[in-house]
């Protein structure tokens, strides 16, 4: 392919010293190269095939006109070289230099390709009470999250119990003694990429920690509609033990909460039930707390009370069931402060709206005590007395025409209404995280608590952050203050940060020294440590890192050979590196631009260096 003839400046392209009226142009080429890049070949060299054979300058410029996410190629060798990025295609060129203008492309599959790795277990304390867990590797990017990978124990502690895993499942027994134990996950796609975590074995009789049952504080309301009429089933629920909560209704033709039909697909926490047919069925939903980070029952559940749905035949008719639109809000107020509490219901069959308030002492919409004279859409509630009190509204449609039942009722969500003391403003005084200053191995993990003190009904909520020069996509921390440190974590200090939701100006630290957890034989990356300096230089350049690279299950090459290559192609310079500090003399080289190549054991690495 044909490029245009002059460079943007309008000069010539024709590079060297060649005499242009003797040169022989390249008249054709095509790329010789692998179809593919994978870990376990992660480097090529493309060819150019310059044709006729006798042409007079076969050098060509390369480069990456697309995927340059995926893969990078030397400019002057042809040096194709993955990132580690993803998996898809990279296209290729090699562009004469000679002035013929011409180019020619392909493209390479980038496939196997695995970013990043981390693992994560069901809990990382071991004890009698719990002695076994489930492990996972969590894997990126996305397309390879079913790759396979091989478990394996890395290292534990010298005696006090016995280990083993099956699978994906890790069993610990005999426990006579604190200690540790590190398992590793690795990849099968030949990149040898692997990751690791480590978990705390105890000897301690640990408290057993269940998963905490589900407070269902706003129950399903039945309702009495004509068929094909709408019924909305809703429940809520809440737990505070940092837990995921799922939903499963169930039909029933009697008035019980047990021993229902499980309704397929209806596992969120609303449900709207079928009314094509007349007559009268029960409906109730389990809600199920998972907590897998506990050491005991790791699920628990709540059955809702039962919401009668009763759907009457074409020609008889009952009060339809008001449908709230907005519902009423919570609020905090200092002691004597006003808080007005608002329902909006509306009905579409001609009855009439009435209201009666509630109080509890729960966060319950059932079971409250009726507010005298509160019947009204509005209420505004007393503020004397500093405390907590939730508010909830029933709401009924009277229908005289309607032909069986005559009155209909919904009730709304509570409403959470918090006095203070008087003049105290909601604030966040403190916020102290523990441990303030800790070492995490590669791999381990930490799990850090936060104490925030409040005044007024300040939310104690708080968000967690990472700082530092944070070098694997495996370090983090959750919602609930777990530090994960990356296997291939580069950081030797990172700053753990707990800031208040209510007030993001109260905050505290905590400072991780992380030590290093990954086993000195394996080498995550080709000369990891190589550095070349100074750079720019001028006569000498130093090269510290570039020998005894280590290989998973292969000895180590201790010699590496080095190629200099100039800006043209051409090779200058070659020589040994038997030292992991070595000095290399380049006085005779012309200033510009080289690429350093240094080869180990069938590596590849370069870098670019420039002579001053």
């Amino acid at each position: 392919m044909r490029l245009n003839s002059t460079s943007p400046s309008g000069r010539s392209n024709v590079v060297g010293t060649v005499d242009a009226f003797n040169a022989r142009l390249a008249e054709d080429l095509n790329i010789v190269s692998r179809d593919e890049l994978t870990p376990a070949q992660p480097t090529m060299f493309a060819v150019a095939n310059i044709i006729p054979q006798t042409a007079t300058i076969r050098a060509t410029n390369w480069t990456v006109t697309s995927g340059a996410h995926l893969a990078t190629i030397n400019n002057a060798t042809g040096l194709l070289s993955l990132t580690g990025a993803g998996n898809g295609s990279v296209t290729i060129r090699a562009t004469t230099i000679d002035g013929s203008d011409l180019y020619a492309e392909k493209t390479i599959q980038v496939s196997n390709v695995i970013s990043s790795i981390s693992v994560s277990a069901d809990r990382d304390v071991m004890s009698a009470q719990a002695t076994g867990t489930n492990l996972y590797a969590n894997i990126l990017p996305t397309d390879m999250a079913s790759s396979a990978v091989v478990w394996s124990i890395a290292s534990q502690s010298a005696a006090g119990f016995s280990s083993s895993i099956s699978g994906s499942y890790l069993s610990v027994w005999n426990i006579t003694a604190d200690g540790f134990i590190t398992v590793r996950a690795t990849t099968t796609n030949g990149s040898g990429m692997f990751a690791e975590r480590t978990l705390t074995v105890s000897a301690a009789t640990i408290p057993v920690v269940n998963a905490q049952t589900p407070n269902i504080t706003a129950q399903p309301q039945g309702a009495t509609v004509n068929v094909n009429g709408v019924v909305n089933l809703n429940v809520t629920a809440t737990v505070t033990d940092g837990g995921t909560l799922s939903y499963q209704w169930f039909s029933n033709t009697q008035n019980t909460n047990s021993g229902g039909t499980a309704i397929t697909g209806a596992t969120a926490l609303t449900y709207t039930p079928p009314t094509a047919t007349a007559g009268t069925v029960y409906y109730y939903v389990i809600v199920t707390n998972t907590n897998n980070s506990v050491n005991g029952a790791q699920t628990a559940t709540a059955t809702s009370n039962t919401a009668t749905v009763t759907v009457t035949a074409a020609g008889v008719t009952n009060a339809q069931t008001p449908n709230i639109t907005a519902q009423p809000q919570g609020a905090t107020v200092n002691e004597n402060g006003v808080v007005n509490l608002n329902v909006t219901a509306s009905i579409t069959d001609g009855g009439t709206l009435s209201y009666q308030w509630y109080s509890n002492t729960i966060n319950s919409n059932i079971g409250g005590a009726a507010i005298p004279d509160a019947i009204g859409a509005s209420y505004s509630p007393p503020t004397t007395t500093v405390g907590t009190l939730y508010y909830y509204a029933e709401i009924k449609n009277t229908n005289p025409a309607a032909t069986v039942e005559k009155t209909a009722i919904a009730t709304s969500n509570t409403a959470e209404v918090i006095v203070t003391g008087e003049g105290v403003t909601p604030a966040v005084l403190t916020v102290v995280v523990n441990p303030n200053v800790v070492t995490v191995p590669k791999g381990g993990t930490q799990q850090f608590e936060v104490i925030v003190t409040v005044q007024g009904g300040a939310s104690a909520a708080i968000t967690w952050t990472l700082s530092g020069d944070i070098g694997s996509t495996a370090t983090n921390i959750n919602a609930s203050g777990l530090l994960t440190i990356g296997a291939n974590e580069t950081a030797t200090t990172i700053t753990v940060t707990a800031t208040s939701v209510f007030d993001a100006t109260k905050s505290n630290t905590a400072t991780v020294t992380v030590s290093s957890g990954t086993p000195s034989n394996v080498a995550e990356i080709f000369m990891p440590d190589l550095k070349i300096y100074p750079n720019p230089f001028t006569g000498e350049v130093r090269i510290t890192g570039a020998v005894a690279v280590v290989e998973t299950g292969r000895a180590p090459s201790l010699q590496t050979q080095m190629q200099i290559i100039n800006s043209a192609g051409a090779l200058v310079h070659t020589q040994k590196i038997e030292n992991a500090d070595e000095i290399i003399y380049l006085e005779h080289l012309p200033a510009g631009v080289y690429i350093f190549i240094f080869e180990n054991d069938g590596n590849v690495r370069s870098e670019r260096v420039v002579k001053e």
